[in-house]
């Protein structure tokens, strides 16, 4: 036991040194050992090892703040606490067992009650065998996920708010059913982090959401929800939050409190102006408020400086203000299936953009400096009013997918071959007449679409496209093939539908390109 010093009395630290119950030079404590069982075997070697390096003043200090802590008797030394803990560990595994064995009884009796009261349209026995298996795999150990989507559920059993579902539970989906209200039993798991009822029928939430603190993922997307409550703002956990596909007209005035959402998805609600509780969204880095009815937008937009995606297709606007240059971070925005005509100039500003969606609005230009989004990989103008490709399109030398189709070209510029990165290039539903011979140049293309134009001729420079994969020549006036085409050896799909003037195939190379490539439709 150690002795404490007079108040007077110097004291010199030295680590406190127990003995090792299991040393074999320690004869009366290792008999003493044998006959514990091996859980207090574990015990006295934690509390031996967290006990060896205190001072005996350190040591009385901390077994006494162990003791009161879990209110047991306080022990007097190192040796009481550690005789202490070895015989009184609260349930052996066996007992443990036991009694989770009981429970389990319990929680299938449940189910089976469940099971019984359930309508001819409910899959609540298959509900149940996987209720059952979670109850099994959270024993041993694996990933708490509960799966009870697409069952046409329309309540749950009287198990959530029972052990081990309440501490154990992570992730619980029941999307695709036909849920009106919100299981509220489901608000008592507190272990949970990820949350799915999307694809139901709810119209409100409970007010007890909010207790639901460590959500981090909630998916209330296409039900029919037409406001939130405001103690869903209490959920300040969230990172993820997906309400697409609601009736949603405006957000709680609380909503800028789920200061940690990074991901926002309000698509396809009744929203009619941009909400300016989402620009105090300090850590949004995805914002989709694509399917409503906006007409404006807000300058606030420049607050949310960490936003790398922004979809805003399928509205009703005809501008964006001038601060969208302050989203220096973004890299993919939609604006397709608007009314613009005029694109801002400060978009090209935005330096970090790899992809750019431009697709049914109706554009005719685009601002010069364009050629500025050196970092642009993606670029869709389909659906619009050009007839001349925009200056500066063709610096963008990274871009792998240029969509031109369904405007009004009918040449391209001669400096197109600078896009040597380009894979992809549709030029589908337009005016071209003569195969612009540019693209010739374009050696990594891939995919090259000329559905429905005008074409009666192929150059023979297209076998200079040795790694085009697929040619899409349908819908045009095609009245022969050159030679050469045999000689695209990687291609894997050529279309010649409809075109009812081309009467024969070159027979030199069709025939080892029949090997590799499928052709629809060889003519007779």
């Amino acid at each position: 036991m150690s002795v404490k010093p007079s108040s007077n009395a110097a004291i010199e630290p030295k680590a406190y040194q127990l003995q090792n119950p299991y040393d074999s030079n320690n004869s009366a404590e290792s008999h003493e050992s044998d006959s514990l069982t091996s859980e207090q075997q574990v015990v006295h070697k934690v509390a031996a090892t967290v006990l060896n390096p205190l001072t005996p003043i350190k040591e009385d200090r901390t077994a006494s703040a162990i003791s009161n802590a879990n209110k047991r008797p306080s022990s007097e030394d190192g040796n009481r606490l550690r005789n202490h803990a070895a015989n009184n560990i609260p349930l052996s595994p066996q007992k443990m067992a036991a009694s989770s064995d009981d429970l389990t009884r319990e929680l299938e009796g449940i189910l089976k009650e469940w099971v019984k009261k359930g309508n001819s349209l409910e899959k609540r026995a298959t509900a149940k065998s996987r209720i059952m298996n979670f109850l099994e795999d959270s024993r041993e150990g694996v990933e708490k996920v509960l799966d009870l989507s697409a069952l046409r559920l329309t309540s749950l059993p009287d198990i959530f708010n029972k052990e081990p579902l309440i501490s154990t539970l992570t992730t619980l989906k029941l999307c695709h059913n036909p849920f009106t209200s919100f299981p509220d039993q489901i608000c008592q798991l507190s272990s949970l982090t990820t949350l799915d009822l999307s694809h139901n029928k709810l119209t409100s939430l409970p007010e007890e959401i909010r207790q639901l603190s460590s959500l981090t993922t909630l998916d209330l997307s296409y039900n029919k929800l037409k406001e939130l409550p405001e103690k869903i703002c209490q959920l300040s956990s969230l990172t993820t939050l997906k309400l697409s596909g609601n009736q949603l007209i405006q957000l709680p005035e609380k909503f800028p409190q789920l200061w940690n959402l990074t991901t926002l998805d309000l698509s396809w609600n009744e929203l009619t102006s941009f909400s300016k509780e989402i620009c105090q969204l300090p850590n949004l880095t995805t914002l989709n408020l694509s399917g409503n009815t906006l007409t404006s937008f807000s300058q606030q937009i420049a607050q949310l400086l960490k936003l790398t995606t922004l979809d805003l297709s399928h509205n009703k606007l005809t501008s964006l203000p001038e601060q969208i240059r302050q989203l220096w971070k973004l890299d993919e925005l939609n604006l397709s299936w608007n009314r613009f005509s005029v694109l801002p100039k400060e978009i090209c500003r935005l330096l970090s953009l790899k992809v750019l969606n431009l697709s049914w609005n109706q554009f005719s230009v685009l601002p010069d400096k364009i050629g500025q989004l050196l970092s642009l990989r993606v670029l869709n103008l389909s659906r619009n009013l050009f007839s001349v490709l925009p200056q500066g399109t063709c610096q963008l030398i990274n871009l792998k997918i240029l969509d031109l189709s369904s405007n009004q070209f009918s040449v391209l510029p001669k400096e197109i071959y600078s896009l040597l990165e380009l894979t992809v290039l549709d030029l589908s539903s337009n005016q071209f007449s003569v195969f612009p011979e540019e693209i010739c140049q374009l050696r990594n293309l891939k995919i090259l679409d000329l559905f429905n134009n005008k074409l009666t001729l192929l150059p023979g420079k297209i076998c200079q496209l040795t790694n085009l994969k697929s040619l899409l020549l349908s819908r045009n006036k095609l009245t022969s093939l050159p030679e050469q085409i045999g000689q695209l050896r990687n291609l894997e799909f050529l279309n010649l539908a409809d075109n009812s003037d081309l009467q024969s195939l070159p027979n030199n190379d069709l025939a080892d390109l029949v090997k590799h490539c499928e052709i629809d439709v060889i003519p007779k």
